[in-house]
């Protein structure tokens, strides 16, 4: 075997193990994101009725300076980092990637969640 013939087949390796390991994590990937969607709906819905305000100061500053577009490229692009840690944090410890999404999932979940019942407080529904 010569020198291309090997580097060509340790790129091929690695390519197919890096692509093995980031289907582990597509289930996980698919749960953070549509946490995060729900989590962008909800905001946008009781923002909507003028009778709440975004409660992260990061938000919230985004928010006043960019308007609803730019609040949501903002919670995208928090998302986006999430993924690109998570991807890369899989490469050695595929474990510890997924407790991240599942921590990520559960807490924006819990976010939704929050949002949900205020919008049900909202409309009388209790």
């Amino acid at each position: 075997m010569n020198t291309i013939d090997l580097k060509s087949s340790i790129f091929a390796s690695l390519k197919l193990d890096l692509s093995s390991w980031q289907g582990l994590l597509s289930f996980e990937k698919t749960m953070f994101v549509i946490a995060n969607i729900m989590d962008i709906g909800m905001t946008s819905m009781l923002l909507g009725t003028g009778q709440f305000v975004e409660s992260n100061p990061i938000a919230a500053h985004i928010l006043n300076d960019w308007g609803l577009i730019g609040m949501i490229a903002y919670k995208l692009i928090i998302v986006a980092i999430v993924m690109l840690i998570a991807n890369i944090i899989s490469i050695w410890k595929i474990d510890t990637s997924k407790k991240l999404l599942h921590f990520g999932t559960l807490a924006v979940s819990g976010v939704v969640t929050y949002s949900i019942l205020l919008m049900m407080s909202y409309q009388g529904w209790f």
